[in-house]
């Protein structure tokens, strides 16, 4: 359990379901002998620092690891007073000894979060911002490109019609409207024991990703749903998430479900 009401980024879940991202202790042990992206990546927005040992889910916030600090670690050297503990989750720090949490800081539940590193100085430990936002942080590292999905090359264009039907056929509605349908209460019910963030906060995680634009990002996480869960579509839900893949020149998912019958739907 998270024990707390923030949305961990999709990017993570993303990650994870490509093995990039560790979901286990023996993946994250891993990262000793082997980082997950180009030290010298690293370099370009830390300096100081040779490589980051990120961590597994849940997720803790700085307040959950307030309450259990038996070594007063945080409020020694914390610097809790230049954040929020209720509003920053720690997702890694700097490798062995380095005793520097990185966090996700939000301004509100609701927000999108940014990056902080805790920096040591003799003067008093302090908290220095990384990247404005999760995803730069992880394009930065060279990570950017395993959040991409996989896309066909765009037809040919005659006198620009093709990509004016593009732009005026957005599968935003489209997206949203089977989210709402496919991730409805009798899917809440059924998920609500499993521990996938991606999973638990699906409807959440496309909801965002239809803000920001990313409509082939919300696509596929709308559809690793689907097939991981094996919930059932109708056969005009399948085909509809046929036809969306098809208006964004993506390679349609290959749903392994077992289709219900249309009056099911309702």
């Amino acid at each position: 359990m998270q024990g707390h009401n923030l949305l961990i980024p999709p990017e993570i879940e993303l990650l994870m379901k490509k093995d990039i991202w560790p979901d286990s202790y023996e993946k994250e042990l891993k990262q000793n002998s082997k980082a997950i992206f180009p030290i010298e990546h690293l370099k370009h927005i830390i300096p100081e620092e040779e490589t980051i040992y990120f961590g597994r889910p849940p997720f803790r916030t700085v307040r959950q690891d307030l309450k259990s600090d038996t070594s007063n670690y945080w409020s020694e050297f914390g610097a809790v007073s230049e954040i929020n503990p209720d509003l920053s989750i720690i997702i890694g720090d700097f490798g062995l000894g380095s005793d520097a949490p990185l966090i996700l800081k939000y301004e509100s539940q609701n927000s999108t979060p940014s990056v902080w590193k805790l920096v040591w100085a003799e003067k008093g430990n302090y908290w220095r911002e990384v990247s404005p936002s999760f995803k730069e942080f992880l394009e930065a590292l060279g990570l950017g490109k395993f959040l991409t999905t996989y896309i066909k090359p765009l037809p040919k264009i005659k006198n620009g019609r093709n990509l004016i039907n593009f732009f005026q056929k957005s599968p935003r509605k489209q997206i949203a409207k089977l989210s709402k349908e496919i991730l409805n209460t009798e899917f809440l019910s059924k998920e609500n024991k499993t521990e996938s963030i991606g999973i638990k906060d699906a409807a959440q995680i496309v909801s965002d990703y239809l803000k920001h634009k990313e409509y082939g990002l919300a696509y596929e996480h709308l559809a690793y749903v689907i097939t991981e869960t094996g919930v059932q579509l109708t056969s005009e839900q399948e085909k509809q998430m046929g036809e969306i893949a098809s208006r964004m020149n993506m390679i349609p998912i290959d749903f392994d479900v077992h289709k219900r019958p249309e009056s099911d739907s309702n």
